[in-house]
């Protein structure tokens, strides 16, 4: 079961997907062999995202929290550099950390899974995004988002070879990311993208 104060979590949950169905609604139609944007600037896109994550990180239990990582709020550029070296297309993403606590650890893929039940039941799809045997993540979509979740459980591995490639934990975490749509900007060194890089 998911924690925290039920009806102030639905209520916020459904203002932020009322706000990012909005950001759906203006978004742009491709023209004949053209890639199109959403009309909508980096900037109109970061709180909506930021929101969500807050918001899904909010589904975590309190009593299964140990401490919260660093949060990252940064812009990425969405298409390899051969095709925009100048990282001209750029989607706003927000990352949390949650670190569970001892008495918890045993079950925090579970955590994790219901955090993404709790999703789905508000009508996002989840699917498996990889991973390995201590490492679990999924990807959630909705119709009515432009943006997207990313909900991975991860644990130590104590059998994990020195020679492997797989990702190496230390802690018991949860890891939760949202990534709004890929945007049209001025650049990663513009003013715009530097600007609200600056304002986290």
């Amino acid at each position: 079961m998911v924690g925290g104060d039920h009806t102030r979590t639905s209520v916020l949950a459904g203002a932020i997907l009322l706000g990012l169905l909005a950001l759906a609604g203006c978004a742009a139609s491709p023209a004949d062999g053209d890639t199109a944007y959403p009309d909508l600037s980096l900037a109109e896109t970061k709180s909506p995202v930021q929101l969500l994550r807050n918001e899904t990180t909010s589904r975590v239990p309190t009593g299964a929290i140990e401490s919260l990582g660093e949060a990252t709020d940064v812009s990425l550029s969405c298409l390899a550099e051969d095709r925009d070296p100048e990282g001209l297309v750029r989607q706003w993403s927000s990352t949390a950390v949650v670190l569970i606590e001892r008495a918890s650890q045993w079950r925090t893929s579970k955590i994790a899974e219901d955090v993404v039940q709790s999703l789905v039941d508000e009508g996002w799809t989840a699917r498996e995004a990889g991973g390995s045997a201590t490492v679990h993540r999924t990807l959630l979509t909705s119709e009515s988002s432009l943006a997207e979740i990313q909900v991975s459980s991860k644990e130590p591995d104590e059998g994990r070879a020195s020679t492997s490639t797989d990702e190496e934990v230390t802690d018991y975490r949860i890891e939760i990311e949202t990534h709004g749509p890929c945007v049209e900007t001025e650049g990663a060194d513009s003013d715009e993208v530097v600007s609200l890089e600056k304002a986290k």
